[in-house]
């Protein structure tokens, strides 16, 4: 064993200073020892509890301790010294450590690191002392506990090997107490020799320990960035932003501000993606905030998780939505947007933060300002109801407001507030409504209450309120959310979807509020101007009676219309839930089913959806509809909330994915070695053989998984993909907590995708004869990667999506099986690269130049591709063709994006109806709809020769389709033609939402 003398340390002691000698000798305490001086072996936990000053402060040290473990040798500590001294002068990475949420018992945080520097970053440790936490999930590293009890975070997979100038965060839940700052150390491995961040170097006489530097982020006195130049020369990047002020008029009571980061996702010739990420790094709320950008030369032509505003100036002013507002103390929230145009320069934006009702600039030495943008009230004064501007030019298919009367408002009393009522979208047998309530009483209203008799219709669902379907036929609706509290003066609309009786002429309702009740009848007026969705006022009619009659003026049905298949297309999704239903469920006719699923491997696996008319839960396809609905919902989410449909998206991706977390059973480790996935519950060929209902089912329900023994890669990875897309869908809905378990979970089942990789078809030979996969597994291999990019903003899945590209599948259709086009389309959003832009272009070309069905005056026919579910595919097509539309349109392409989204209405509409029948492919929808589509729960008998219509309504399924020649049976035998499943309404989901959107 090596010695440490005398002489070694008079000769190196002044190339580190005693801090940061410690905190490398840290990480050994526990399993080394070494001799120091002639005498005998010295525990480096005993040395480390003597403290770094008292310790190794002078030249001969009086460290006592108890020797255990390995030994480390003189030379090995001096190489630890001799590292830092030698690149004590160059840059080091950046890390930052941050709490996104937390509750009671636990927290979820991450670790941002930017490599800065010049090399690759190979590894990275975090050492935690003194945890008053365990790590219960952890994704981007990998988490070790040390026989101390401390807490040691690696890198893992794609966080390792951190090229220059590049990012990545990894992140973690706690179970616990979320740990300060100050018990943190960071080191990195570069050019195998590792760097403690934070720590200075300094030039002395042995014994002296020399300053330290200011330590990081001082965040209470002079603006500026502090470099920290105290006596020695820093060897970590001290960053921390100063923004507070020297009168003490911060917002935090440490002087501190929320940080904002301005950042570039991507670029194109016409137009970017930008993000703002805040972390509220104050003890107290962030109630809301502003961007201002000053001269821009773009506009924004999408955002989420925010609003913007043009100035009459012409500045650009963003500000907080319900989710980005109101950001606890150590809470973070990021919002994007798409604008067309130039970039603008970082120098023209201003952040301002709102804390305790003042407002605070960040990045100038100043309090609470008073002169903050005036964004403009673009709303109009709430009218009457059914006074909706003009009326639009085609008209005929606008929203049906009701004119409750004269003025609007039968309130006699003091003390109820004004309340309107119209009906947004209708589809015969259902409708969704919208009540404006307004405070016109002079005082608050905390609560209110609407009783509606004799209703006529039951409700399914409702945002912004509660409901109860009482049992003599009234229906109760009572302040929720946002409709709760207002203030006098105040107004705000709530709205519901319903089955039954349609109200065209207004409803009677008995209003409570503040002790007092009224009556409001909204009947015996003139139904209000087609055209606006009525009781807002200055909108000019709305969308103009639905974009003018459709795209290129051709098409039969306005954006009312949209809505109305949009929310059916939702309903159909209730009727294939699996498992136990809650009490609410909107479906009479379904209940409880498969509660014993995965019992034969001791494993919950009920819940999921049934794949079509069947009941079989096919992994491959259920995943492939969850990412398609997940999509459509990320990316409309507006044309989603016009049609009263968000809530039920956010329902079902719920649903799904929750049955994908219990169908991925990771053994609670980070080893991927014995991880299962159950891929598949019930046999098809003994669940075909079976008519019926799915709670009166008594057949096996035999349970299929994939292991890294016998791998499955197009479902395990097309899993990851599902949960990563809806993680994105509920981080935007303000649930971050299950966006950041789902997103840990697909990290993780990628993973186990990419490291053991063979075919599905093999793996789960049970599937071939109904779900076979034909492409191989390479296309899920990207689209998982790119879903995850998407997610994470992390470039290296977008180098694996680009490394598993398999090219685009120009002659056919996105599907359950084939990616590829779902992968290019995604990396031309993501890089803009030429390749990918000419892959997709040339499939929707193709698609666009297809055989078509015969058609109408309006519509040039169904783009039919194949047989077996002709409408699904075209509903694919139209979806792509709806992205590319929006693309082309931040790329300042508008002819092709006029030529786009008039193919994808063109197909939308041939499946209302607009064909030479005047044939719905929606059940529901329209005067002739499938009465049989082939479905063993809606049929409600046990043969399915049975002469009788299906006895129940399937709403809103989209069924097969017509053969090339455009003709259809309406046969529940025809499994080919009128057959409905999960992935037919995906994509024909999502396009509905992006032309209701673009009409908006």
């Amino acid at each position: 064993m090596g010695h440490l003398t005398d002489t070694w340390f008079d000769d190196n002691w002044s190339k580190e200073t005693a801090g940061t000698f410690a905190a490398r000798l840290r990480a050994l305490a526990d399993t080394s020892n070494f001799s120091f001086g002639s005498g005998g072996a010295v525990g480096l936990s005993g040395l480390l509890a003597a403290g770094p000053v008292s310790a190794l402060g002078t030249a001969s040290g009086t460290a006592s301790g108890t020797a255990s473990g390995a030994e480390i040798t003189a030379s090995a500590l001096q190489s630890l010294a001799v590292e830092s001294a030698d690149d004590a002068d160059d840059g080091l990475p950046d890390i930052a450590f941050r709490v996104g949420n937390a509750w009671s018992t636990g927290f979820t945080a991450y670790i941002d690191i930017a490599n800065t520097t010049d090399a690759v970053i190979e590894d990275f440790e975090i050492l935690i002392e003194d945890p008053d936490f365990s790590v219960s999930n952890i994704w981007g590293g990998a988490a070790t506990e040390l026989d101390n009890g401390d807490i040691v975070i690696s890198g893992l997979g794609w966080t390792l090997g951190l090229a220059p100038g590049a990012s990545v965060s990894l992140g973690f839940n706690g179970s616990g107490v979320a740990p300060d700052d100050a018990s943190m150390t960071f080191s990195v491995v570069i050019d195998g020799e590792t760097y403690v961040l934070g720590e200075d170097v300094v030039t002395g006489e042995p014994g002296e320990t020399g300053n330290t530097g200011d330590g990081g982020a001082d965040t209470g006195s002079d603006t500026g960035t502090d470099t920290g130049t105290d006596t020695g020369t820093d060897t970590g990047p001290e960053t921390g932003p100063e923004t507070g002020t020297d009168a003490g008029s911060d917002a935090g009571s440490d002087g501190s501000l929320p940080d904002f980061t301005w950042r570039l996702d991507s670029s194109w010739d016409g137009g970017f993606t930008a993000y703002v990420d805040i972390v509220n790094d104050t003890d107290r709320v962030m109630e809301d905030f502003q961007i201002l950008i000053e001269n821009p030369g773009f506009d924004v032509s999408n955002i989420w998780g925010g609003v913007a505003s043009e100035l009459d100036n012409g500045d650009i002013v963003i500000s907080g939505v319900s989710w980005t507002r109101d950001v606890a103390a150590g809470g973070s929230v990021s919002l994007g947007f798409n604008g067309a145009g130039a970039v603008p320069d970082a120098g023209s934006i201003r952040f301002t933060a709102v804390i305790d009702g003042q407002s605070y600039v960040i990045g100038e030495d100043s309090g609470p300002v008073d002169d903050t943008p005036t964004v403009p009230d673009d709303t109009g004064d709430t009218g009457d109801t059914g006074d909706t501007g003009d009326t639009g030019d085609t008209g005929g298919g606008g929203d049906t407001p009701v004119d409750p009367g004269d003025d609007g408002d039968t309130s006699d009393g003091d003390l109820t507030p004004v309340v309107t009522f119209a009906i947004t979208s209708d589809w015969g047998n259902g409708f969704n409504g919208e009540i404006t309530v307004t405070n016109d009483t002079g005082a608050t209203i905390d609560s209110w209450s609407i009783l509606i008799e004799d209703a006529g219709f039951t409700v399914s669902n409702a945002w912004g309120a509660t409901y109860d379907n009482e049992a003599d036929g009234d229906v109760l609706l009572v302040a929720s959310d946002w409709t709760t509290d207002l203030d006098p003066g105040e107004t705000q609309t709530f709205g519901f979807t319903a089955a039954g009786s349609v109200p065209t002429d207004g409803v009677e309702m008995i209003v409570t509020a503040n002790g007092e009740t009224d009556t409001v009848d909204t009947g015996g007026g003139d139904t209000g101007d087609t055209g606006g969705t009525g009781g807002t006022g200055g909108s000019d009619g709305g969308s103009d009676g639905g974009s003018d009659g459709g795209s290129d003026g051709g098409s039969p049905f306005t954006a009312a219309d949209y809505e109305s298949a949009l929310n059916m297309s939702m309903q159909f999704y209730y009727a294939q839930y699996s498992g136990d239903l809650p009490d609410d469920f909107p479906i009479a006719w379904r209940g409880d089913s498969a509660l014993d699923d995965g019992a034969d491997v001791g494993v919950d696996l009920s819940g999921g959806w049934y794949d079509a008319g069947d009941h079989v839960k096919f992994g491959l396809p259920m995943a492939f509809s969850a990412t398609m609905l997940a999509w459509g919902a990320a990316d409309y989410t507006e044309g989603y909330e016009a049609a009263g449909a968000y809530d039920d998206i956010l329902t079902h991706l719920d649903w799904v994915t929750d049955y994908f977390l219990r169908a991925y059973d990771d053994k609670g480790t980070a080893d991927l070695s014995d991880d299962v996935f159950y891929a598949q519950v019930g046999d098809g060929n003994l669940d075909h053989a079976y008519w019926g209902a799915p709670e009166d089912m008594t057949m096996d329900r035999p349970t299929y998984s994939v292991t890294a023994d016998n791998p499955g890669t197009e479902v395990t990875a097309e899993t990851a993909a599902a949960l990563a897309s809806a993680s994105i869908v509920f981080r935007e809905a303000g649930q971050t907590d299950y966006a950041d378990e789902l997103l840990a979970k697909a990290v993780q089942l990628y993973d186990f995708a990419e490291t053991y990789q063979g075919s599905y078809s093999d793996a789960v030979p049970e599937s071939t004869a109904f779900y076979n996969s034909y492409s191989g597994y390479q296309d899920e291999l990207s689209w998982g990667a790119a879903w995850l990019y998407e997610a994470t903003g992390d470039a290296s899945y977008l180098a694996l999506a680009e490394q598993y590209y398999p090219g685009a599948s120009t002659g056919w259709a996105l599907s359950w099986d084939d990616k590829s086009n779902g992968v290019a389309m995604m990396l031309a959003e993501a890089t803009g690269d030429t390749q990918y832009l000419a892959d997709i272009d040339a499939h929707l070309n193709q698609m666009m130049d297809l055989a078509r069905t015969p058609g109408t005056d309006t519509n040039d026919g169904l783009a039919w591709l194949s047989q077996w579910g002709s409408n699904r595919y075209a509903a694919n097509m139209a979806f792509l063709a709806v992205e590319r539309a929006d693309l082309a349109d931040r790329m300042g392409d508008q002819d092709y994006a006029d030529e786009l989204r008039f193919f994808a209405s063109d197909q939308i509409d041939y499946m209302l109806g607009d064909n030479p029948d005047g044939q719905s492919y929606v059940v529901g929808f329209g005067d002739l709809y499938p009465m049989n589509p082939h479905h063993r729960a809606a049929s409600g008998t046990d043969s399915v020769g049975d002469g009788a219509d299906n006895l129940y309504t399937l709403t809103g399924a989209l069924v097969g389709g017509p053969d090339q020649g455009g003709n259809y049976n309406d046969d529940r035998s025809d499994y080919v033609q009128n057959e409905v499943a999960t992935d037919y309404n995906a994509g024909f989901s999502g396009a509905l939402a992006g032309l209701i959107e673009y009409d908006l």
